[in-house]
């Protein structure tokens, strides 16, 4: 009897245990990522479903856990819904981070799971120096039209940085004429050259600009130096010399005569003619409402767009508030063919998955309503990765209509 009761405290015991973690993986954050690019870190996870409170970040020098917590340091606060912390360390090195919730008394709970909420490698800053300190700077731009292309001539102050080249039909005078403009090229150089098959007869502006301040939003246009004022256009003339059609000689041989001889008896009707309608008997309509009934409902909800919850806020910030721009914009506007057409641009200037994902993400939803389901179903599976939840459905809604073309 006494042997019994030790086992039932031990069981009791375990089960009090359980309910209590339990109860705290309630408000565990999942799939926390994090992505560099000097000099700022960025963390992005999933929300507890059942937790409504504010989640801190923190930083540190060694993993965290229960011992090392008490030295990590307070990043920041995100509300509920963001999803998404930007942290930029004060000097070089490798950070790990942990996004912690708290209880009703407001004491963060200490709790922390590998991949979950807490970061398992460290990921390395090796600059803190802001953008504009290393960033080249564009000069010079100059374009020159040809005959068959306009060649652009850069010279920036640094031959170490990547510099993005634009193409656009309007004067650029911001952030916002870059959403309109094709990216043509990515260089690196201090003197570069470049070859643009323009289309002939359509004039041009050209721009330039370190492919990091792109990123970060931070772009400054100067007329003359990384912007033009005045358009460029390859002469109609010229082009028209270029393609123009050359005579060509007689055949060597006639083109196959193709001969369609229906074989139809002397009464048969015409194949225009569409057969007589006529009412099914009791059996056969029986057995079509059986098969009917028992086929599978290929017909999906009515979809609409749909945008996640870190591209509701407002932002001017890089690609994060290209983003923005243009799935407020276009995309719930249903202006399907601009938003595919923007988002491949911007996909040019993104580095890290996440961003990728969102990307492929809106696209597949742009793709999807303006009918390229094909298209569409790539563009998801390539966000399911890191949108799984929110991308699996599209895909099926995809998949359905495809088979219902």
């Amino acid at each position: 009897m006494k042997r019994w009761k030790i086992g039932s405290t031990i069981v009791i015991i375990l089960l009090l245990a359980s309910a209590s973690l339990l109860a705290d993986e309630s408000v565990f954050v999942t799939g926390i990522r994090i992505a560099t690019r000097d000099p700022e870190v960025r963390i992005t996870w999933r929300d507890a479903p059942s937790y409504d409170g504010t989640y801190r970040i923190y930083r540190h020098t060694a993993a965290i856990d229960r011992e090392s917590f008490s030295d990590a340091v307070f990043a920041g606060t995100v509300e509920p819904g963001i999803e998404a912390f930007v942290d930029r360390p004060p000097t070089p090195g490798f950070y790990y981070y942990a996004v912690v919730a708290h209880d009703a008394d407001d004491t963060p709970v200490t709790e922390f799971i590998t991949f979950q909420n807490v970061s398992s490698q460290p990921v390395e800053i090796t600059s803190t120096a802001s953008l504009e300190q290393i960033a080249a700077e564009v000069t010079s731009i100059t374009a020159t039209p040809g005959t068959n292309a306009i060649t652009i001539n850069l010279v920036a102050t640094r031959a170490d940085r990547e510099i993005v080249v634009y193409r656009s039909i309007q004067p650029f005078h911001g952030l916002e004429g870059l959403q309109e403009a094709t990216r043509i090229a990515t260089v690196t150089g201090a003197r570069v050259e470049i070859r643009d098959d323009a289309i002939p007869g359509v004039p041009y502006y050209y721009a330039a600009f370190d492919a990091a301040l792109v990123a970060a939003g931070s772009i400054a246009p100067v007329a003359g130096r990384n912007v033009l004022t005045e358009s460029v256009e390859i002469p109609l003339p010229a082009a028209a010399a270029r393609v123009a059609p050359q005579p060509t000689g007689p055949r060597d041989r006639p083109l196959p005569l193709l001969r369609i001889t229906p074989s139809l008896s002397a009464d048969a009707r015409s194949l225009s003619t569409l057969p007589e309608r006529r009412e099914l008997d009791r059996v056969t309509l029986a057995a079509v409402r059986s098969l009917l009934a028992s086929a599978p409902d290929l017909r999906q909800p009515d979809r609409s767009p749909e945008i996640l919850e870190i591209d509701r806020i407002s932002t001017n910030q890089g690609i994060d508030g290209a983003i923005h721009s243009i799935v407020t914009g276009p995309l719930a506007n249903g202006r399907w063919d601009e938003t595919a057409e923007l988002l491949r641009n911007v996909r040019e200037a993104a580095f890290d998955f996440e961003t990728q994902a969102r990307i492929a993400f809106y696209r597949g939803q742009a793709l999807f309503f303006a009918g390229n389901t094909r298209e569409a179903f790539f563009e998801f599976l390539t966000a399911e990765e890191a949108l799984r939840e929110r991308a699996t459905p599209w895909i099926k809604a995809t998949l359905s209509e495809s088979a219902i073309d």
